[in-house]
């Protein structure tokens, strides 16, 4: 807990109330500041009330709340002028401990019962017209969302803007890790005192728990993230927004494509569409996605036009938002039933990295994508970017494996990416890599220089095949945009500490000499690789700041192997050590001239990807019929090319195929293969948008056990 007369991290704080500045004065405002509000335990939360002078009440009121103190924003710029000029009262809050409030301060503690309560006191007010909006940014949409999860009846709606934090899908609370290696420099850096100068030099200190005592705070929630487990109990004592809270309210949501959370931010758009307790709330939700860093579309639009902001280095052309006009017609239609056609927006508005246009679509992952798999390649010199590492879309054979030695005293350096608050120039955003690659414990996979233009849209998995000489480690991978002159811009990236490769509640250590598999969430993106452009992966073991280097079970230089030889087992048949890149968004004229999509994953069990055919027909009619390959409880692999003549009088009538594999016999017994077809049932009623077809037209058959699994479905 820390204490609320506690510095508070500058880093952050211009997040505030970042929208544009408008005309109002202070003339045109009348503020109540400092009311107690009370908190159903007693403890009485300071807020401050801004009314449109001239206007006459009732009101509807727009909450927001910080915990970065209310006294500390100029009142009469941003966010408040603008919504008091709309018409609307605006509350500003110190949340519990912060500020001039009361109580104490805990990340993620009492904000679902403190919203929830302080909804209630605004609409008890004489001036209320018994409808509270909320709005904010960072820690400020985290507040809104965790407020949304209590379905409080007066919370009408919700511009939550980059609110991942406060979303915890299962080991990733407070965005504070990643595939289970602690987010260093983001967690630490949010903590640390505004006077700390040196943040790298603190960053580098020994024990990591110690490092924001070190910057001069005493005393904060940073210690509990630093040493516990990304699925402790710890954190499932707070109060995050879980996968199985259900909404009531309809939400805009924004982010940014080189924010922390924006995986997290494109989750909570779909829970709130998939778990709504009302139609309103179901149909009333969207999403926008900008190519900024955290919260960069607050920024105030260029009055003369011209390009928005960089992404760091990385140009994006004109993209910015006008979100002050969005924010208030947003609320006009809500809080006064005013619709000037924003409600016929699209719910997914998401801006293409590389093309540097908008584009829309109705869900995420966007309509047409398809998974595509892409293979790393060499002949065992893939280290640096003059090595022989190679990226296409076609399986390696049996080729040698790539190594490189981690030295932890010389870590691979951060350059951008996905973060926030690290107090550092160069934290978070798309820089050129170059310098980077030289290194030789990074391996670096390129592909041949695209003839056509590339769009890679969705969510990314890769799937490393490793094996290492220390008992624990972590790997990191970087997807990476070749520029034709060279420069090489960051597009996402993802880590696994390997103890996690079970599962982020179950530590396992790695024997020297075994092969094991490791999936490695890349989160999402929306990119680009246009003609002339190369697409680039890179492998390595550190990425410091961001990650630590030094909390691992050893700090000798260890040496790690990317293996591609047939070592692991998938299904029946053999599966080589690659890299797989999963979301590759391709048109969907290019998908029906290709009507086979093989080795689809639809879930993982015992180390092992499960997988599926898709035969897509020439003439849709909107109905799957799913195959169970089964015979004597055995799923074998089989050539699609070879097995799609079997298929060919469903693909006559217009039906499209699903060939499902399973877990074999004598290892997965009957239950456990029904469990598996189960699962790809589901992830063909979750995706039929993607594949054109209706969730509800779906037929299943099979021979010999395939014939039992069918009747079992």
């Amino acid at each position: 807990m820390l204490d609320r007369s506690s510095l508070i991290p500058t880093a952050i704080a211009a997040c505030l109330l970042a929208l544009v500045p408008i005309s109002a004065t202070p003339q045109a405002i009348r503020k109540e500041a400092g009311l107690m509000v009370p908190m159903r335990d007693g403890v009485r939360l300071s807020t401050d009330l801004y009314f449109p002078a001239d206007a006459t009440a009732p009101y509807s009121t727009i909450l927001i709340r910080t915990p970065y103190g209310k006294d500390r924003e100029p009142p009469y710029r941003g966010a408040i002028p603008l919504f008091v000029e709309a018409g609307y009262a605006v509350a500003f809050q110190d949340t519990r401990g912060r500020g001039v409030s009361e109580g104490e301060y805990t990340v993620r503690s009492t904000d679902r019962e403190d919203g929830y309560d302080t909804v209630t006191w605004l609409v008890d007010q004489p001036w209320s017209d018994d409808q509270v909006a909320t709005s904010g940014c960072s820690y400020l949409g985290e507040t809104q969302i965790t407020l949304a999860a209590e379905r409080h009846p007066n919370h009408v709606t919700a511009i939550p803007m980059a609110p991942s934090a406060a979303y915890d899908r299962g080991g990733r609370p407070w965005t504070a890790y990643d595939g289970g290696a602690f987010e260093l420099a983001q967690t630490a850096g949010w903590f640390m005192s505004a006077r700390a100068a040196d943040r790298l030099e603190l960053y580098s200190s020994l024990p990591v728990v110690d490092i924001v005592r070190k910057s001069g705070v005493i005393g904060s929630d940073y210690e509990d993230y630093a040493s516990n487990t990304p699925a402790a109990d710890y954190f499932q004592a707070l109060d995050f927004v879980r996968p199985d809270d259900r909404f009531d309210v309809p939400a805009l949501y924004v982010d940014s494509w080189y924010d922390y959370g924006v995986a997290e931010t494109l989750m909570l758009f779909n829970q709130q569409r998939e778990l709504a307790v009302s139609a309103r709330a179901r149909d009333n939700q969207y999403v926008i996605i900008a190519p900024s860093t955290h919260c960069g579309f607050t920024r105030p639009p260029n009055p003369q036009g011209g390009s928005g902001p960089p992404a760091g280095a990385r140009a994006m052309g004109d993209w910015q938002i006008d979100l002050d006009d969005l924010s208030v017609r947003w609320y006009r239609l809500w809080l006064d039933g005013e619709d000037d056609g924003i409600s016929d927006m699209p719910r997914v508005q998401y801006y293409l990295m590389g093309a540097n246009e908008w584009r829309t679509a109705d869900t995420w992952p966007v309509p047409g994508t398809s998974f595509e798999p892409f293979y790393l390649h060499s002949d065992g010199a893939a280290n640096t970017l003059t090595g022989d590492g190679s990226f296409t879309m076609t399986p390696p054979g049996r080729e040698p494996s790539d190594a490189f030695t981690y030295d932890p005293t010389d870590p691979v350096p951060t350059l951008g990416g996905q973060a926030c608050c690290t107090g550092m120039g160069t934290g978070a955003g798309g820089y050129d890599q170059t310098d980077i690659e030289r290194r030789r414990d990074v391996l670096v996979y390129t592909s041949a220089v695209l003839d056509e233009g590339l769009e890679v849209t969705g969510p990314l998995e890769a799937v490393l095949y490793v094996s290492s000489d220390a008992p624990d480690t972590d790997f990191t991978v970087k997807l990476v945009d070749v520029y034709p002159d060279g420069t090489a811009y960051n597009v996402q990236q993802g880590a696994l500490r390997m103890r996690y490769r079970e599962g982020l509640s179950t530590k396992v250590l790695m024997e020297e000499g075994e092969v094991y598999e490791a999936h490695l969430d890349l989160h999402a993106t929306a990119n680009y690789f246009g003609p002339g452009h190369r697409i680039r992966i890179e492998v390595s073991s550190s990425n410091f700041p961001r990650w630590p280097v030094k909390g691992l079970l050893v700090s000798r230089p260890h040496r790690s192997q990317l293996k591609r030889k047939p070592t692991m087992k998938t299904l029946t048949r053999a599966t080589f050590a690659t890299l797989t890149l999963l979301c590759l968004a391709i048109p969907l004229q290019a998908q029906n001239s290709a009507p086979i999509m093989p080795d689809l994953v639809y879930g993982h069990k015992a180390g092992m990807a499960l997988t599926l055919d898709v035969f897509r027909p020439a003439s849709p009619n909107g109905a799957s019929v799913l195959n169970m390959v089964s015979g004597g409880w055995v799923s074998r692999w089989r050539d699609p090319e070879q097995a799609q003549a079997g298929y060919q009088a469903l693909l006559d009538q217009g039906f499209t195929v699903f060939a499902i594999r399973h877990g074999s016999s004598p290892r997965f017994n009957v239950p456990e293969a029904y469990a598996d077809v189960t699962r790809a049932v589901r992830y063909v009623r979750l995706h039929a948008p993607h594949f054109g077809l209706d969730a509800e037209r779906i037929g299943v058959y099979g021979g010999s056990a395939g014939g039992h699994l069918s009747l079992m479905l």
